[in-house]
């Protein structure tokens, strides 16, 4: 490495940075997080999680839209599948 150039030998110096006042501060103009906006949840499982998640989604958020989905005829995940005891 050459003390001199700060680079190693026999490679490309480096673009110096240029700073650019005409730039945007941000990439894209977001809302700010406190204000409500739609929301789109899709849970996968209709079993004690996940209802309990669509539960408190729906207490939580006013603007809400939720999609619960399950493989099953009925809810309840493995609870519904397995019959206990035995």
């Amino acid at each position: 490495m050459d003390p001199k150039m700060g680079t190693p030998p026999n490679s490309p110096a480096r673009p110096p940075i240029m700073m650019n006042s005409n730039l945007p501060t941000a990439v894209y103009d977001a809302p700010p997080l406190h204000q409500e906006r739609p929301l789109s949840v899709i849970i996968v499982g209709a079993g004690p999680s996940g209802l309990l998640l669509t539960y408190k989604l729906q207490r939580t958020f006013c603007n809400v839209s939720l999609m619960v989905l399950e493989k099953n005829d009925d809810v309840g995940g493995v609870w519904f599948e397995n019959k206990y005891p035995g």
